[in-house]
């Protein structure tokens, strides 16, 4: 997974679908858009909501909820 971010300026796309664990900053800076997966711990939701990820896939969707409208 890590070697396809510095191809991302070459790839045309409308979102990037990585695993939470290889999401940062810079991740997030050179894709259109980056939705995460699978994110299931409150840290790791917390981790990917300051990070500013546009979406957050998840198996459970309640706590997503409940961490981003906290």
């Amino acid at each position: 997974f890590g070697e396809g971010v510095p191809r991302l300026p070459f790839v045309r796309g409308e979102a990037w679908h990585p695993h939470h664990a290889s999401v940062d900053a810079a991740l997030v800076a050179q894709a259109p858009r980056v939705h995460a997966w699978t994110v299931n711990d409150r840290a790791a939701i917390i981790q990917m909501k300051t990070l500013g990820v546009h979406a957050i896939i998840t198996d459970y969707p309640d706590r997503v909820r409940d961490v981003l409208h906290a």
